[in-house]
């Protein structure tokens, strides 16, 4: 949540952040060493449950699509080279707003 909507943030590992479904990756795993690729949701006004369970305004799906196929790139790079050369092309990337 931390991120603004649309952001990327690539990490080559780390802990689960608080989110549920990283901490069973991590567990399943039993290691935190591998990359993980963030898509910036916002901030929450309130409520943070209901707002990473929420939907997303028709300007914030744009925004949130644009920003997946990003990532998805992002992926490419990390296969075809490595988490470094992704999180410098990809770590300053915020999807645009129209």
């Amino acid at each position: 949540m931390a991120l603004d909507v649309g952001r990327i943030r690539i990490r080559p590992s780390g802990s689960d952040g608080g989110h549920n479904g990283m901490k069973s990756i991590i567990h399943n795993l039993n290691s935190d060493a591998f990359p993980r690729i963030r898509i910036g949701i916002g901030n929450s006004n309130g409520d943070a449950v209901s707002h990473v369970l929420g939907k997303f305004t028709e300007d914030e799906r744009k925004i949130v699509n644009e920003a997946e196929n990003t990532a998805a790139d992002a992926v490419i790079e990390i296969i075809k080279n490595n988490v470094e050369s992704a999180m410098n092309m990809y770590n300053s990337y915020k999807a645009c707003e129209e």
